[in-house]
């Protein structure tokens, strides 16, 4: 795993199509990113019945909602229809959501850090009882952008930690389908940066150690708010 301190790392699930076999995948990004920092990613399987036995057997300094595919689950709380589901009984696509539901939950009642990315901050919305608004940013859709460079504005205010001294506005590259908008934010969740056309891009708790951004910065390292955002959501740990 790497001399660094531990954050756990949730995967997207991707079926072969020649067998059709359920397989988890984690970007290379994720690990070199972490590792840069002095942080060591571990992927978190999808296939666990028990998940949360792995967060508390390696005790990881936060966890980590990564992207890649869509929220399939209306109800992604532990107390749905998911948490009281086996992984055996589940459609692929649906396991990744129980595993992110019963992980998130306990992360909470840890006071372990959370850090969500593109898919991993539509979820945190919707574990909240926000709206995932299907299909804004694909082609010719109304928040159009996959994978193209846009400006997205932080509200000082809002924004965690040390992210506002960086720089308030910045370009940044999103590869996502469906979104999060405004009036769809969780009660309980603050949007602290979005984009000119109504796009939520950035989200945070307003009591728990949760952000989530819906840009990917494993993939832009370099980018003036990637490192800051590191620091704001794990603070003190960075090497």
């Amino acid at each position: 795993m790497g001399d660094g301190r531990p954050v756990l790392v949730t995967q997207r699930i991707a079926i072969d199509t020649a067998t059709g076999e359920a397989r988890d995948a984690l970007a290379h990004d994720w690990a070199l990113w972490l590792n840069s920092h002095g942080l060591t990613a571990v992927p978190a399987p999808n296939a666990l019945e028990q998940p949360v036995a792995l967060l508390d057997a390696i005790q990881p300094i936060g966890l980590i909602l990564s992207g890649g595919g869509d929220v399939g689950t209306i109800d992604v709380s532990p107390s749905g229809p998911l948490g009281n589901a086996r992984v055996r009984d589940l459609a692929p696509e649906t396991r990744r959501d129980r595993t992110e539901s019963l992980l998130l939950a306990a992360a909470i009642r840890r006071r372990l850090p959370v850090l969500a990315v593109c898919r991993g901050m539509q979820f945190i919305n919707a574990f909240f009882h926000g709206a995932i608004s299907p299909r804004i940013a694909a082609p010719n859709g109304p928040h159009a952008r996959p994978g193209t460079s846009h400006l997205v504005r932080l509200e000082p205010t809002l924004a965690p930690g040390c992210l506002p001294d960086r720089q308030r506005e910045a370009p940044t590259r999103s590869f996502h389908d469906h979104g999060v908008l405004a009036g769809g934010v969780a009660r309980n969740l603050l949007a602290f940066a979005s984009t000119a056309d109504g796009a939520i891009e950035g989200l945070r708790h307003n009591r728990l150690a949760i952000i989530g951004v819906q840009w990917h910065p494993e993939r832009e390292p370099d980018h003036p708010w990637s490192t800051a955002l590191l620091q704001a959501a794990f603070p003190g740990t960075l090497a």
